[in-house]
């Protein structure tokens, strides 16, 4: 292969997998740089996709991304928009993203923002086919929530509703489910069941949190809320391991059982009760909203709402992006239809003296 079409083939894999589709193509002078060729290799390799009409030069020379080209010609390019740091329940939507994306030879380009103000999610709903969105713990601000609404390509977004402004809405563990849970705990014996949470006030956990208090104040059973939330980007699982040690050591958690937020949250809070001497799952029962694909394999394993399978709803959501967001099939609210709750080791009947 000579050395242009090596350039050529570097640029078309880059343009595929969505590389300059939030930015701009390097000069050539740049390219050529990177690519460790000459500038006039640069060029011819340049050529060569402007004339299969993937590149197209603009009057003031700059390169960019032929958007026009036929769509039977062109790989569907779509957008993770995730919040900029490493989580497993990120990798939870995404996965699913991937692999109903790869089935339809579309590529899914993971895209970092740090705030609901950052330029990058305009860039991003601007050069995209589709965007998927999951959002920070703040909340969604109105001159965001327009953005979404007129966005040029389709918008789906994971753990809020959006439904009422015609907006596709997808949840793994829909707020409503926490009922199921604390009413297995119910059927436990449990009277006394105190809410923890450390996460950032996101509008899912103020949704499980509400779900929480509806469920106690209709069955009129005995409940404190602990809302401590950690900073946006702290670690919810080692506030919350400080605040149950500290509930502990001044003797002011005397619940039978404990409703956490998220799984990180009943994490930190059961390390404080074991490193206490109290045991999980037979003097005081922990359940979590929500679950990170883990649950069962911790010890003691966790009750929670389980990980439901989302494939085939990010399936119909790719094939809707790759019809321009034309026709929708089906509601626009999509949730998990199967049995959503994992009945792990630490949850037990109440005890006598609980």
């Amino acid at each position: 292969m000579l050395k242009y079409q090596r350039v050529a083939q570097l640029l078309e894999k880059r343009i595929q997998h969505g590389d300059y589709a939030v930015k701009d193509i390097p000069p050539e002078r740049q390219l050529a740089i990177q690519a460790g060729v000459s500038r006039i290799t640069t060029r011819k390799a340049i050529q060569v996709l402007i004339d299969k009409r993937i590149l197209v030069r603009r009057p003031n020379g700059q390169l960019e991304v032929n958007r026009r080209i036929g769509e039977s010609s062109r790989r569907l390019q779509l957008a993770f928009l995730e919040p900029a740091f490493h989580s497993l329940y990120s990798d939870l939507w995404r996965v699913p993203v991937e692999m109903a994306a790869d089935k339809l030879k579309a590529s899914v380009r993971p895209v970092d923002f740090v705030h609901w103000d950052d330029p990058t999610i305009l860039d991003t709903l601007s050069n995209f086919d589709g965007v998927f969105l999951l959002s920070v713990s703040e909340d969604l601000p109105a001159e965001v929530l327009n953005l979404l609404k007129r966005s040029p390509a389709p918008v789906v977004v994971f753990d809020q509703d959006l439904t009422e402004h015609g907006i596709p809405s997808v949840f793994i563990s829909p707020p409503v489910l926490v009922q199921q849970l604390l009413d297995h705990l119910d059927s436990l014996g449990h009277r006394h069941i105190d809410c923890l949470n450390t996460q950032p006030r996101e509008p899912v956990c103020i949704k499980r949190i509400e779900q929480w208090n509806l469920w106690r104040a209709r069955h009129g059973y005995a409940g404190r809320l602990v809302d401590e939330p950690v900073q946006s980007y702290g670690f919810a699982w080692i506030q919350a391991y400080e605040v149950m040690g500290r509930l502990l050591d001044n003797h002011e958690f005397d619940a039978t059982a404990l409703f956490c937020t998220t799984q990180s949250v009943a994490i930190g809070a059961m390390r404080a009760m074991h490193e206490r001497g109290i045991r999980v799952g037979t003097d005081v029962s922990v359940c979590a909203a929500n679950d990170d694909g883990t649950s069962r394999y911790l010890c003691p394993s966790l009750t929670c709402v389980r990980i439901a399978d989302i494939t085939p709803h990010m399936t119909l959501c790719v094939e809707w992006m790759a019809r321009g967001g034309e026709n929708w099939i089906g509601p626009l609210l999509l949730r998990p239809t199967t049995d959503p709750l994992y009945l792990g080791e630490t949850t037990g009947r109440r005890t006598v003296d609980g």
